[in-house]
């Protein structure tokens, strides 16, 4: 018998008086188990001498044995045989019965000697006096209600595992919490669906009863532990502070994660959470102790398992709500009463698939009622709002179930409502009030909404308890968030609108102005490429149109596309370069409704819309290879099917794919599929850069300054004769483009009519000006490996005019000396680092490799203002670099750092303002980092891998190529 059963002690306390003793031990032999139970002086136990005297007695059917060691110490020995369960290898329990001994002794001790009626008790000559008899009624009664309670447990106990119920826990921490405070870790397996998928449901069941064995193996005999569904285990336990629970978090999450389940078939990784609570807090919450333990180390575990990696997360005050009405799953559906479980999971179900499916609130709500109805028995529901009581929305309920919207109801109730409601929504929690012969409840659906989902009923019929509460505080939450999603879509489709019709008109009024400009020029190269593209305009073959930045490609594209048979059907422009890899395919072939997560409507894809006109597909370099072969598939068959459609889509569009690449080059390096490039490159294109159409270049300087001089409403400018022979020295590197905006510049900004060569800013040398040129030429043409961005951006700066007469070898010498301070300088800091996360229980799972990147990307960017210059900086992609920075910049940095991070993050710094460079400095402080945590952690690898951020398998990857 356990020491929770307090329901023996009345009982226990009668024998002690009755037998005139000063100390009662009684231990029962279960099996494996020993439990105990001790009343009075525990020291006269330990005093009493071993038995001398042994009769075995039969007392109304108890076969026993009394043992008598001296006047003041008597001991009566019960062997009993009971028929019990054997625990089957499924859920399903076995029709099968196997006999089991138990024990149960009972001893007594006495400061004096003991009465002469108890010692003679051995003595099976005599008939047994009234004091014997009464003795023997007494034990009688005690084996009863023993065994009552032994019956009862079994029951209590789950079946699988054979730990604890959820109850019974709850009842040890409310008894045990008066002595000292108590602590609850949460366990959850992370692996346990993925168990079940692959090894069967069976073995399923094995893994958590090898999961049960873990915990007991290493919890103490008065820990509590306990079942409380699915995957999910609990440990409570006496503890000082919350500290002393993190060490036993961090023994059974080592224990759990380091065995091996199914016969050393698999590893699992486990998510636990710690709560810590003494009486004083419950008191202050004003509920049972259980309760608010339980619903920190829930808190606690959810934040767990948001992280992607297994971690202990620790309740703290302020971290989290103290009173967070979050939807409490532990709590809302599992009770100890296995009809109401199953009830609660499929009315979660049902209420989740109706939010999930419905958009339109007031339909959704009225559902949700619907659905509540057909359980509960209550009369009225609805939304309540504090700040605009006309928009109450409320709903009534009769005995068969069935839900209608109500205009009214009385003003004493409204004003009630609104006076419940305004508390609920001031103290952010569950309101429960009971008036005359109803029972209201009120639950805050949302922080961002002052409005509660209400529900009242005859107080008879509308019985509310803990568990409901907190399931309709989680049904409530996802109201709220169904309302938000509402008003969003609302908000949206009306901002849409707003700015449709705006871009209807800018698209208007550019078009007209696209249409009213024609291409400038008259050098020969341009009639040439005009000749050419006129003859490709004429026919519906596909048009491949390269060129660097800033050449005019999009203007020779409507061209393309004015001067064919087309002119007076779509031009739809598809940027494939801004799209995500996710969108590519429903952008351009559209979806069906339904077909993701999201389509909510059926969408019509830019290829359908340019039906009958023409495609052009700009930046098609940028497409990505898994979108490849289905836009082959289209350019060849000219027919396609919308994302989570069957059906066959054919259109009539003329193909134009627009590029900066060298399409060629990127097939030789498997960026680019080499049959889409054939299909595309039937009539190639080339857009002339402006360096080798300077001839144009009075002409468009007059073009564009008439422009402006429209725009601006001011007098014409002019450029000056030698400002124009300085810019045909100069070889535009940016092109066109380049040209509009150093023209736009001069002209906004000089004094007089005439722009001079100032003006323009221009560099002062042309040797600088064909060093730009070289570098946009090599950009241009680069094929986008880290290798040769980076060579592109060392001989940028290795590169310098001779007219600066640079010392280059004592400029390398500086930045040798620059970088190995700084090396040292970085080993130092993260070494300090490690030493303090290593030594406190706070940072245990602190990611630093994460929180290092963060940092470099987060302060390079501050620091430099634009992706191009971070990805130089750093030596990146400026795909990868604006990726890594849009990260960066959206993730919250960890409130509470250690002490030593600033002198890491200093050199993070150092490295971004220095004017030396250091070969991949990303790979170079990883590779250090990894140096780092490696010396200090040399036998916990799992620790190792979490501080990198990191899997385990990739860590002993990387500490190979160490």
């Amino acid at each position: 018998m356990s020491e929770n059963d307090f329901e023996l002690h009345e009982l226990i306390q009668g024998i002690s008086g009755y037998c005139q003793c000063d100390s009662i031990n009684i231990v029962e032999i279960d099996g494996d188990s020993t439990y105990r139970y001790v009343m009075g002086d525990a020291d006269l136990q330990t005093q009493a001498a071993a038995p001398s005297v042994s009769v075995k007695l039969d007392f109304q059917g108890l076969p026993c044995s009394i043992y008598c060691s001296q006047l003041s110490a008597f001991s009566i020995q019960f062997l009993l045989t009971d028929k019990v369960d054997a625990i089957g290898s499924s859920r399903r329990q076995i029709d099968k019965l196997e006999q089991k001994t138990r024990t149960i002794t009972l001893t007594m001790c006495s400061h004096s000697k003991l009465p002469n009626w108890l010692l003679a008790l051995h003595d099976t000559s005599s008939l047994l006096c009234d004091k014997q008899r009464g003795f023997v009624a007494l034990l009688s009664a005690l084996y009863s209600q023993s065994q009552q309670i032994r019956e009862y447990k079994h029951l209590k106990t789950d079946p699988l595992t054979q730990l604890q119920s959820k109850e019974a826990m709850q009842r040890a921490i409310d008894t045990r919490i008066k002595k000292s405070p108590m602590i609850l870790c949460l366990i959850h397996c992370r692996d346990f669906q993925l168990i079940n998928r692959k090894f069967s449901q069976v073995q399923g069941d094995n893994v958590l009863r090898e999961i049960a064995i873990v915990l007991k193996e290493n919890t103490r005999d008065d820990d509590i532990v306990c079942r409380f569904g699915g995957a999910l285990f609990g440990v409570t336990a006496h503890a000082q502070d919350i500290q002393d629970g993190y060490k036993l978090a961090c023994k059974l999450k080592d224990a759990l994660e380091a065995n091996t389940y199914l016969e050393n078939a698999v590893k699992l990784s486990f998510s636990v959470g710690l709560g810590f609570c003494d009486e004083k807090a419950a008191s202050e919450e004003k509920a049972t102790p259980s309760i608010v333990l339980i619903n920190r180390a829930e808190q606690a575990l959810k934040s767990s398992q948001s992280t992607e990696k297994s971690s202990i997360v620790l309740w703290e005050l302020g971290q989290f709500e103290e009173n967070e009405q979050d939807y409490n799953y532990l709590g809302g559906i599992f009770t100890d009463n296995n009809i109401t479980n199953y009830r609660n999971m499929l009315l979660l179900w049902d209420i989740s698939s109706i939010i999930a499916d419905e958009y339109e609130f007031k339909k959704l709500l009225l559902h949700v009622v619907q659905r509540l109805a057909a359980t509960f028995h209550f009369e009225l529901a609805g939304l309540v709002s504090t700040q605009s009581p006309n928009s109450n929305v409320l709903l009534s309920s009769n005995d068969l179930a069935d839900v209608e919207v109500v205009d009214n109801i009385a003003q004493t109730t409204q004003d009630l409502l609104l006076h419940l409601a305004k508390d609920a929504i001031a103290n952010n929690t569950t309101i429960e009030h009971y008036e005359f012969d109803s029972t209201y409840l009120l639950l805050p659906i949302g922080a961002k909404h002052d409005i509660c989902f209400f529900m009242s009923g005859q107080q008879e019929q509308f019985v509310l308890s803990h568990n409901t509460n907190l399931l309709f505080a989680g049904f409530a939450r996802q109201l709220g968030r169904a309302l938000r999603r509402n008003q969003l879509e609302e908000a949206l489709n009306k901002s849409l609108a707003q700015q449709n019709a705006k871009l209807a008109e800018e698209v208007a009024t550019l078009k007209s102005g696209l249409m009213s400009s024609t291409l400038v020029y008259q050098s020969k190269n341009m009639q040439q490429l005009m000749i050419q593209a006129q003859r490709a305009a004429k026919t519906d073959t596909t048009v491949l149109v390269t060129g660097e930045s800033g050449t005019g490609k999009e203007r020779l594209v409507h061209a393309l596309h004015s001067l064919g048979s087309r002119a007076d059907k779509p031009l739809i422009i598809v940027d494939c370069g801004s799209i995500p890899e996710s969108l590519i395919e429903s952008e351009l072939f559209g979806h069906a409704k339904g077909s993701f997560t999201g389509a909510q409507h059926e969408k019509i894809g830019q290829v359908q819309a340019a039906d009958g006109g023409t495609l052009v597909l700009d930046e098609i370099g940028e497409l990505p290879m898994l979108m490849q072969p289905k836009l082959l598939r289209f350019v060849q068959e000219k027919h396609f099917s919308p994302v989570g459609s069957t059906k066959h889509i054919s259109v009539n569009v003329k193909i134009i794919a627009v590029t900066n690449r060298d399409l060629a080059q990127e097939v030789k390096e498997g960026r680019f599929r080499q049959d889409l490039y054939y299909r595309l490159n039937v009539i190639h294109i080339h857009n002339i850069p402006l360096r080798e159409r300077l001839d144009d270049l009075p002409l468009l300087c007059q073009h564009f300054l008439t422009q402006f001089a429209k725009r601006y409403e001011t007098p014409k400018k002019h450029i000056h004769p030698t400002t124009l022979q300085r810019m045909q020295k100069y070889p535009w590197p940016g092109n066109i483009r380049e040209l509009e905006n150093k023209l736009m510049q001069a002209y906004l900004l000089s004094e007089g009519d005439d722009i001079l060569v100032e003006d323009l800013k221009l560099p002062q040398t042309v040797e600088i000006a064909e060093a730009a040129t070289a570098i946009q030429h090599a950009q241009d043409n680069k094929n986008t490996s880290n290798t040769l961005e980076t060579s592109s951006f060392e001989n940028t700066e290795i590169q310098k005019p001779a007219a600066q007469n640079l010392d280059v070898q004592h400029t390398t010498k500086n930045i040798v000396e620059g970088a190995d301070t700084w090396m040292n300088q970085l080993t130092s800091a993260l070494n300090s680092l490690l030493d303090e996360v290593n030594g406190s229980a706070n940072y245990y799972h602190l990611n630093i490799g994460e929180l290092v990147e963060q940092h470099l990307f987060r302060y390079c960017f501050q620091t430099l203002r634009t992706n191009k210059k971070t990805a130089e900086k750093l030596q990146l992609p400026i795909s990868t670099a604006r990726r890594k920075i849009q990260r960066a910049n959206t993730q919250k940095m960890q409130q509470t750092l250690p002490l030593n991070w600033h002198r890491v993050a200093k050199s993070l710094e150092n490295l971004v303002d220095a004017d030396w460079v250091v070969i991949e400095p990303l790979n170079v402080i990883k590779q250090q980092l990894l140096e780092s945590i490696l010396s200090k952690n040399t036998q916990n690898m799992t620790r190792a891998a979490a501080q990198l951020g990191v899997s385990e398998p990739t860590l002993y990857k990387l500490k190979k190529q160490l």
